[in-house]
């Protein structure tokens, strides 16, 4: 009986665990996309990205290039507008772990390589608005569906490959296993 007690408690301590990670992930990402969304506006209201916008785009109706000068003046502009109001990558990276850095109950729950994954995510949010005319980003509602990405140690891993058994055998050491993971259908409020 006590045996079943203490599986029992291990099992909601990582049911905790799990899903104060998805809570501390859903915040950092929802404070990007707001960062984001106020540096895009203040962007778009700027003289430079209108004056950007305004050049000749070097496509005709077809989509077609037919004036590589015009195109690489536009990108030139546009794309230094965008590194001045901070929406590249490297900015998005730097921003989340920031918002992690100042958060102490974060930083306990989320690794740097985690966050660096999600800023990722949010970052090919914003480059599919700005530069293939997707929709604006949006950040989830707090009860949607959320898969913590980068958790690797908690996905599970199939039987190990070829190359795995041979680095495994060459350095005299067993190959990985195959193992379950549990997270599929994990949302940010409760498992």
């Amino acid at each position: 009986m006590l045996v079943c007690t203490l599986d029992i408690s291990e099992r909601s301590l990582d049911t905790h665990r799990i899903d104060q990670a998805m809570e501390a992930v859903d915040h950092l990402e929802r404070a990007l996309v707001r960062w984001g969304l106020t540096k895009a506006d203040l962007m778009r209201r700027s003289g430079a990205w209108r004056s950007g916008c305004a050049l000749p785009t070097g496509l005709n109706s077809k989509g077609e290039i037919v004036d590589k000068g015009a195109r690489a003046t536009r990108n030139t502009t546009l794309n230094a507008c965008r590194r001045e109001f901070s929406l590249d990558e490297y900015a998005f990276a730097a921003k989340i772990l920031e918002l992690r850095r100042e958060s102490k109950w974060i930083c306990e729950h989320v690794p740097s390589s985690v966050a660096l994954s999600h800023s990722r995510v949010v970052f090919e949010s914003f480059a599919a608005h700005l530069f293939r005319h997707a929709g604006r980003p949006r950040w989830r509602s707090p009860g949607a569906v959320n898969v913590l990405i980068g958790g690797s140690r908690d996905k599970g891993r199939g039987p190990a490959t070829a190359a795995e058994i041979e680095r495994a055998v060459a350095s005299g050491k067993n190959p990985p296993q195959a193992r379950g993971g549990a997270w599929a259908g994990l949302s940010v409020r409760g498992t």
